[in-house]
């Protein structure tokens, strides 16, 4: 899959390139974007990225990474070239709701193969290959699996939400069911949180913002009132199910081990704060400030599971303030 991005994203800036060249005069709306922010900070990480990639302990792992995870500098550099291709090339909400729709149709068929894993642990004979009793899709891995599905549910919601033709809204409703049902066989209760964390803000915004509707137009407010206990409701029920979701699952000995790696990750920081590791790099640290704890158990991490640490680890203090700005300006 990495080996195929590359390449496609390769020939697509050729290709650009060619267009550029055979105008004889730019016609893409470069200097607006530039001045965005969000556009700065997101080339101002990639270049960091790579700056700290080539000075940490091992460039040549943090720079090309390996088989398995394929996610170095160099992959880095594809997606900063995919994100200037895609604001330069797309420039309108018509374009960008064809490109969604093509997203959402490939993770029907991503979700559909997931769903046949599921029907798999349910001991129903299907074609498709499981990883265990957890649903992963094509992706291998049910974590992967469910950060893939909650960005393109929310493009569902969102083609449902400016779609007019009542069949296709319909289309788009079904489909967003279908992929919220694979996402929770996935059965990964970071993912779970997310989700649910990310209803109750929607809620709560929804109501913010209908309420404010409402001054503006006079609105008679036993409708919010109304809206305020049905919102409510939701929000319990959310909660109820995280609470559940908690009481199934020995939490202590599920996030013990990740304790134990932060702590390795906590002791590499601090021996290079400024410029981390460099990425790919976090077994070179865990290895050198090792808790004896982890044996018996799982033994080897090439990732911090920590947003945070990871990138301080990998890039230091300056990589975590660049990621952290790409949030901000957004």
């Amino acid at each position: 899959k990495v080996f195929l991005f590359r390449t496609t994203i390769t020939l697509a800036l050729i290709c650009f390139l060619f267009a550029v060249m055979s105008m004889g005069k730019w016609r893409f709306p470069a200097r607006a974007l530039w001045r965005q922010p969000l556009v700065l900070s997101v080339v101002i990480f990639c270049l960091l990225f790579l700056l700290t990639a080539l000075v940490g302990i091992l460039p040549a792992q943090s720079f090309w990474s390996n088989f398995e995870r394929g996610e170095g500098a160099f992959q880095i550099m594809h997606y900063l070239v995919f994100f200037l291709l895609a604001i330069f090339l797309f420039n309108s909400e018509i374009e960008w709701r064809n490109v969604l729709r093509w997203n959402v149709a490939v993770s029907i068929l991503v979700s559909l193969y997931g769903f046949l894993q599921w029907l798999g642990k349910l001991n129903i004979k299907t074609f498709v290959i499981a990883t265990g009793g957890r649903s992963s899709g094509t992706l291998g891995n049910p974590s992967y699996l469910n950060a893939y599905l909650i960005f393109n549910i929310f493009f569902t919601v969102w083609l449902f939400y400016k779609e007019k033709n009542p069949r296709l809204k319909w289309l788009w409703a079904v489909c967003a069911a279908f992929q919220v049902f694979v996402y929770f066989k996935t059965e990964t209760l970071a993912a779970y949180l997310g989700f649910a964390a990310a209803l109750f803000l929607l809620i709560v915004l929804y109501l913010f913002q209908l309420y404010q509707q409402m001054r503006i137009y006079n609105t008679h407010k036993k409708l919010f009132v109304a809206m305020c206990y049905a919102g409510s409701v939701f929000i319990l029920v959310i909660a109820g199910s995280a609470i559940y979701l908690f009481s199934t699952i020995d939490l202590y000995q599920r996030l013990q081990p990740r304790f134990w790696t932060w702590g390795s990750a906590l002791a590499g920081i601090q021996e290079w704060p400024l410029l981390g590791w460099g990425s790919e790099n976090f077994a070179e640290p865990f290895d050198k400030y090792y808790n004896p704890n982890h044996f018996g158990r799982e033994s080897w991490f090439g990732r911090t599971h920590n947003f945070f640490l990871e990138y301080l680890i990998g890039g230091g203090v300056i990589l975590l303030q660049a990621q952290l700005a790409m949030f901000l300006f957004f």
